[in-house]
């Protein structure tokens, strides 16, 4: 038995509109999805191009910032531990913010500095220019970091929904659509066959009555034409 991969639908009129319809739209969801994908697609190079260059660049950041701190514990002997403990809440702080590309939800962090520095009267007995660069090196560290955790989260964010959509796109284009393509096409088979059928059926009943009345058959007009007399007895039940 022959099993064929349609809709199971009865072949009327009504059921050709709906699957038109319905093959239409698919058609238009998948163009739809596809210049989705596209759009996503370009932004997701972006996002892996800027990650890579800022992940090359991340060694490079880190190294001058340790190399700084260890300048910076030469030139004025260590930290003092009480200025230290002075700090109870960080200047630094990240700040979150949505973007909505396409349909999905970016979130993109930043770093934003509040408040006084606790470290501004460090090395003004010695070593004041190692300890400036220590800041600048360490700060341009952290917003590094900051970027690339946000880069790093809408690659993922972007990778999932870009593979999400291609499955659909691709159910749409390999399954969705070419089973309507084929229902819709064994309804306007049978529909036509239907129609033949009532094209053969009438023309048979067109020669029978030619027939008929030529003769062939025994024609009575007054017997026909009580077929429909209503003066017939009611039937009682």
């Amino acid at each position: 038995m022959e099993i064929v991969d349609r809709l199971m639908v009865f072949p009327t009129s009504s059921s050709r509109t709906n699957v038109k319809c319905r093959l239409v739209c698919a058609r238009r969801s998948r163009d739809l999805l596809a210049k989705k994908v596209d759009g996503l697609l370009i932004r997701f190079r972006a996002i892996l191009s800027r990650l890579l260059e800022n992940k090359s660049q991340l060694g490079e950041v880190m190294r001058d910032a340790a190399f700084s701190l260890a300048e910076m514990n030469y030139a004025t002997g260590s930290l003092n531990g009480l200025v230290l403990e002075t700090v109870d809440k960080a200047r630094t702080r990240i700040q979150c913010r949505q973007e909505i590309f396409g349909g999905v939800r970016l979130r993109i962090y930043e770093p934003y500095r509040s408040g006084d520095d606790p470290f501004e009267f460090i090395g003004l007995a010695r070593g004041g220019q190692q300890v400036a660069r220590l800041k600048k090196n360490y700060g341009k560290a952290i917003d590094l970091l900051v970027e690339l955790a946000s880069l790093q989260h809408n690659f993922q964010m972007l990778d999932q929904v870009i593979k999400a959509t291609n499955r659909r796109v691709n159910a749409l284009q390999y399954v969705i659509i070419p089973r309507l393509e084929r229902t819709l096409a064994y309804i306007i088979t049978e529909l036509d066959e239907y129609e033949r059928e009532e094209f053969y059926r009438l023309k048979k009943i067109q020669e029978w009555k030619m027939k008929r009345h030529n003769g062939r058959f025994s024609y009575n007009p007054v017997q026909d034409a009580n077929i429909f007399d209503d003066t017939d007895e009611d039937l009682l039940f």
